[in-house]
């Protein structure tokens, strides 16, 4: 309780003309006329051990008062019960309360001196225990903080991901499905992103540590889609040659 009062009293020193409140007021979930406009997740995976490294900075749409509610669900290990409040240079601790399973949320009442332009919220945490390796096979389960707000009508792909992979790592298949691995930087570090019109509560991405290329389950899926389709043709084909020739035999 006490780390709360703090966060509260330094998230209202960090934004002049906000005013952080808590308490009964900010326990809605929703808020008529606030809305997501983006959400930019970054993470780091393979640096820190089995630790990841996340950044998410929402741009929200709120009137002038608005209750405002965060939450990370977490995954299996990959969780946390405390986030950064800030950038890298100015911010403060916020913990999480518990809330169903293993859900995490914090609750605050936003009352902006200019309601009319877009509010900026960054949080950094760090999920120990996200990564499992078995051998050069890795898997990253990254839970995303969600602000409980719809997506703007007209923002269109509201989430942007973008995950660091350690040199000489291949992607072999994520969640969400179009999380797809770029060329590597100058730096080695290869980059897998992707755009969704909401935001996920969970990213994940396996990998090969040696940089081998194994199938995945999309592309299992994939494969087995298309010989399912080619049997169909070909029973298909075979059934309309059989009556075509059963048809002028009977002539």
């Amino acid at each position: 309780m006490v780390l709360k009062v703090l966060a509260v009293a330094a998230a209202a020193a960090m934004w002049p003309g906000v005013t952080w409140g808590g308490g009964a007021e900010a326990t809605s979930p929703e808020q008529e006329g606030a809305f997501v406009r983006s959400a930019e997740l970054e993470a780091e995976v393979g640096r820190d051990g089995s630790s990841a490294l996340v950044r998410v900075v929402y741009t929200l749409d709120v009137p002038a008062v608005t209750p405002l509610r965060i939450q990370l669900l977490g995954f299996g290990e990959a969780r946390t019960s405390v986030v950064w409040l800030g950038d890298a240079r100015q911010g403060t601790w916020l913990e999480l309360d518990p809330g169903e399973g293993s859900m995490r949320t914090a609750a605050y009442t936003l009352n902006l001196a200019a309601p009319d332009s877009a509010f900026r919220l960054e949080v950094r945490y760090r999920l120990r225990r996200a990564l499992k390796t078995e051998g050069p096979s890795a898997e990253a389960v990254l839970p995303v903080l969600v602000v409980a707000l719809p997506p703007a009508p007209d923002a269109g792909e509201v989430f942007q991901a973008r995950v660091a992979l350690p040199e000489g790592w291949r992607l072999l298949d994520a969640f969400p499905s179009g999380l797809r691995a770029g060329t590597p930087g100058a730096d080695g570090v290869r980059y897998a992103s992707v755009s969704l019109p909401v935001v996920p509560s969970v990213v994940r991405v396996r990998a090969r540590t040696d940089g081998a290329w194994r199938p995945g389950l999309p592309f299992v899926l994939d494969v087995g889609a298309v010989l399912a389709l080619v049997i169909f043709a070909g029973v298909g084909f075979r059934y309309l040659s059989a009556r075509q020739g059963a048809r002028f035999s009977g002539r």
